[in-house]
């Protein structure tokens, strides 16, 4: 009897300090995100980007690999694949999984979701301030757009304006009427065939960037339009005799993730991506302004000549002729040009 008393207070005794530890045991946060994990396992991101390691998209994409390692303590690695040597460029490939990550123009999103093309609305925006502003995850206009989004297996992180975009020429543009009939390469995208061939009456032609200084020596092209880096770097100003510096629409490069691998991220490494995208939007901003003025001088130095107000040109008649769009793409655009010009 003693002993089956011994056994019954041992019992109790046990019973009563598990109740006691249960009552000291912190419950589940019910606030984070049930799809993506608690805890902070390493994880790889495949990055595929289509321009090349020398490109300034390359400059951008190695900061934000070395600044995400940084914030997340080393779990998560961002790998880079450069000139498409992981997957094609197409959005359907990040949808798909082929890559986690793709860097892609929102224009060339549109067809999945039509809110996106308004991220590169000719003249939509003040200055790289108010680009900057509208172009970080977690700003109105980037959840208006990832709202719509939704359902489509991918989300939009955010991205840089790697330059403004410019024409260059063999002869001088100084108003819309002299683009007149001009055969130009310009992205596949609607808001770039509206712009040039529709209201600018240009003969645009869209066309991969590697065919154009072939298509420029046998005059199958007059011109082209780009950032000042791509005119540098590819020495168009071997090329062509002028750069208009119309500045018409930004140069985005979008940076889309495949849903399932945002989630796969736990918040903390969610906030490090986000935190490295974002950072390293300012960082590039910076490191283009500084080397704009290296660039503008090269290019002299080779033989082109810079037209912008100072020596004729019409910069607010580009904007009227521009500004048609706004109606047009109107329906398409939802309240994006609404949100974007808020942010200024």
């Amino acid at each position: 009897m003693k002993k089956f008393l011994a056994l019954m207070l041992a019992m109790a005794m046990l019973l009563a300090l598990c109740a006691c530890n249960s009552a000291d045991t912190p419950a589940p946060n019910t606030d984070r995100d049930a799809t993506s994990p608690a805890e902070d396992t390493y994880v790889v991101l495949k990055l595929s980007e289509q321009n090349a390691e020398s490109s300034i998209n390359a400059t951008y994409w190695k900061k934000v690999a070395e600044l995400v390692n940084e914030y997340s303590n080393g779990t998560v690695e961002l790998q880079c694949y450069w000139s498409n040597s992981l997957c094609s460029y197409d959005i359907e490939s990040c949808i798909a999984g082929l890559c986690d990550m793709l860097q892609m123009e929102p224009t060339s999103v549109s067809d999945v979701c039509s809110l996106t093309s308004a991220l590169s609305a000719p003249f939509v925006y003040n200055d790289i301030d108010h680009y900057a502003k509208v172009m970080t995850y977690g700003s109105d206009t980037l959840n208006y757009l990832n709202e719509n989004l939704e359902g489509t297996g991918i989300k939009f992180l955010g991205g840089f304006n790697a330059g403004n975009r410019y024409i260059t020429s063999n002869h001088p543009i100084y108003e819309p009427a002299d683009l007149k009939g001009f055969k130009m390469r310009i992205l596949q995208s609607d808001i770039h065939t509206a712009l040039f061939n529709t209201y600018l009456k240009a003969a645009g032609t869209p066309m991969n960037f590697s065919d154009v200084p072939a298509a420029l020596m046998t005059n199958t092209i007059e011109g082209q339009e780009n950032p000042l880096s791509v005119i540098t770097t590819n020495k168009l100003y071997e090329l062509q005799k002028y750069c208009i510096m119309t500045g018409h629409m930004p140069t985005t490069m979008g940076a889309w993730i495949n849903e399932n691998s945002f989630n796969k991220l736990s918040a903390n490494q969610q906030e490090a991506l986000i935190k490295a995208i974002k950072d390293g939007q300012t960082w590039i901003h910076e490191y283009i302004a500084d080397k704009s003025e290296e660039w503008t001088k090269e290019c002299e130095n080779g033989g082109m000549t810079f037209i912008d107000e100072s020596n004729g040109l019409d910069i607010e008649a580009f904007r009227d002729v521009a500004n048609n769009l706004y109606d047009d793409f109107a329906d398409e655009w939802g309240d994006m040009i609404t949100y974007i010009k808020a942010a200024a």
